[in-house]
């Protein structure tokens, strides 16, 4: 807290020329060390003052400001005495305060503020408001959502579609002059002919394409980025790999120099863009929350940086602080911190899947070494942070995954799901994510952003070990059966258990002697219980087996899923992949849903094969 105080006392030698010019009295106390302050005039407490909850925002508003040395400072027009005057810098306040980044007024009340008393102020204001209002797209999300819920309770009714169109008009003024983005605004054009003729129709058609269309222009503008619909009718391997595909643009995203953002919009693209247990998770490695992401963040600004020196970077500047609440893991700290911040100045890939569903990957070497050391040490990098509908940017870990999976399927069918997973493998379709709910969407966000992490590690191998996509994919079919029926394998014995229980810690060898963890190292009983599956369907229904023997070409040891997944991963196999991924899609659909619906039925007659 010395630190702030310090700060904190530096703001207010600052602010008081702004008491003779406001009109009103600010008193100042400085007690020792700054610990005693009083403010009157501003309404804030000594105890407020001294939790930061007032100086971040005027420090957030004082940066803005001296970058706009033209404009003149809007809160030396305004007696701060006058509650009238206090409602009226509010606003402000709140626009720059780290607290609600987003605003804590519809954007619909923007359009309500007292414009007069506003351009009084010589338009500071308004373009205070607009500046925030751009960093932020958490708030634009919760005035879709609240429209949303309000249309669909006077369906067709012709205001409430002239409210979706009027709040579609007034996000483009506000995004719309986004440097090197018009997409805000061409989607107001085509909500808006979209109501015109919808007239009478389901309201929530349209506003649910205005807000994916505006959930997908404000993603963060990354270095490069890549967008799955353009490789629809290849496989997804072949996306992958295409010189302009995935793991081109992860390669070159790797290399590319950014510079840290300014602290403040550093902190506001944070909580504007990321989960709040993502923000939760860095606020937490410092002693003092918050204020010390934000004094890293100061420490960091125009700091110039690329994805593999980022954390060095970031360990240099906390070795030379006392920030972090456990100062001996400098290093870790680090390594969690640079995703984030770097997303958050620009740097890395987005990965556009479908509407409001994508994700960001950061961090990725390009591998291609032959030393099984370093493979080990190359297939350990790279983050990815999905995104979906009504979810902000969240990287998913194995057990994230796994443990919404088995919640999913608890409470609904997966057919849907799998299928949609299985066209965007075999065609780049995407399409299926559409139809599925917001949770399907969450989760179909998840395995995406890990599939796409764990194919480019398996790339990085020369696609020789570390095939952990293909874990991916045979732990979700598998689960269509184990998380209906509540059963896993361990050590050849069926007993009762979920889908987390399918992830396991690594063990040391002699070239990898720090392993990590995941899916793939329960690998051996998950295989014997998909075998066991397979065998159980084709009891029931052996066409269905023989039709994914005719797509596959054979079973590995039985198992329908591994040979799917080695199928689809093989780089040799492609031309294959599509010509028979229909038939795949098809087979595999149907082999999930008698998975599903069959679950009981199968855990007997698998129990009865494991004696």
């Amino acid at each position: 807290m010395k630190h702030a105080r310090s700060l904190f006392s530096a703001l207010l030698v600052a602010a008081l020329p702004l008491a003779s010019l406001a009109g009103g009295p600010i008193k100042v106390e400085l007690g020792a060390g700054s610990a005693g302050v009083a403010l009157s005039g501003y309404g804030f407490s000594p105890l407020m003052v001294q939790r930061s909850y007032w100086f971040a925002p005027l420090a957030a508003y004082q940066q803005w400001h001296a970058q706009n040395p033209s404009l003149p400072d809007a809160l030396a027009g305004l007696d701060l005495n006058r509650p009238g005057d206090q409602a009226l810098a509010a606003p402000l306040l709140r626009a720059f305060s780290r607290q609600d980044l987003s605003l804590q007024y519809d954007l619909p009340g923007i359009a309500k503020l007292d414009v007069a008393k506003a351009q009084a102020l010589n338009g500071v204001l308004v373009e205070a408001v607009r500046q925030a209002a751009r960093r932020s797209r958490s708030k634009i999300e919760q005035v879709a959502g609240q429209l949303l819920r309000q249309a669909r309770q006077r369906e067709g009714d012709a205001d409430a579609l002239a409210a979706a169109q009027a709040f579609l008009r007034k996000a483009a003024a506000l995004y719309g002059e986004q440097a090197g983005s018009d997409s805000i605004s061409q989607a107001e054009q085509q909500v808006g002919s979209m109501v015109e003729s919808l007239r009478g129709k389901k309201v929530e058609q349209t506003v649910d394409a205005g807000a994916a269309a505006l959930q997908t222009a404000a993603a963060l503008p990354t270095h490069n980025s890549v967008s799955l619909a353009d490789f629809k009718g290849k496989t997804f391997l072949q996306a992958l790999t295409d010189p302009s595909g995935i793991k081109a643009k992860l390669d070159e995203a790797e290399q590319a120099q950014f510079t840290f953002a300014d602290a403040g919009e550093l902190v506001a693209t944070i909580h504007g863009h990321f989960e709040p247990r993502v923000v939760s998770r860095l606020t937490s490695l410092f002693t003092d929350g918050e204020d010390g992401l934000i004094t890293l963040a100061q420490a960091l600004q125009g700091r110039q940086a690329t994805p593999k020196t980022a954390a060095g970077i970031i360990a240099d500047q906390l070795k030379s602080s006392q920030l972090l609440a456990k100062p001996g893991e400098i290093g870790l700290a680090a390594v969690k911190l640079a995703p984030v911040l770097s997303l958050a100045s620009g740097a890395g890939t987005l990965v556009s899947v479908d509407g409001g569903i994508y994700n960001y990957q950061f961090g990725y070497k390009p591998g291609g070494e032959d030393d099984r050391a370093a493979q080990n040490q190359d297939v350990k990098s790279g983050r990815g942070y999905s995104v979906s509908p009504g979810m902000k940017a969240l990287d998913p870990s194995d057990n994230d995954y796994l443990e919404a999976l088995g919640q999913y399927i608890k409470e609904e069918d997966p057919t849907d799901f799998i299928a949609a997973i299985l066209n965007l493998l075999a065609n780049c379709d995407v399409s299926g994510a559409a139809g599925l709910s917001r949770a399907g969407q969450a989760l179909f966000s998840h395995f995406v952003a890990i599939y796409i992490a764990e194919a480019d590690r398996y790339a990085m191998t020369g696609e020789k070990t570390h095939s952990w996509q293909e874990d991916l994919l045979e732990v979700t079919l598998l689960s269509a059966f184990g998380a209906k029926s509540g059963v896993v394998l361990r050590d050849g014995r069926l007993v009762d258990g979920v889908p987390k229980d399918w992830f396991a810690l690594g063990r040391k060898t002699a070239t990898n002697p720090h392993p990590g963890s995941g899916i793939g190292e329960t690998r051996r009983d998950r295989r014997r219980l998909q075998a066991a599956a397979t065998q159980a369907v084709e009891q029931d229904n052996p066409e269905l087996i023989e039709a994914i023997v005719a797509a596959l070409g054979s079973l590995a040891q039985g198992d329908a899923i591994h040979s799917l997944a080695a199928f689809l991963n093989d780089s040799q196999n492609q031309e294959k992949v599509g010509q028979k991924a229909a038939a795949l899609i098809k087979a595999f659909k149907e082999f999930a849903a008698g998975l599903y619906n069959g679950a009981d039925q199968i855990r007997i007659s698998v129990q009865q094969s494991l004696q």
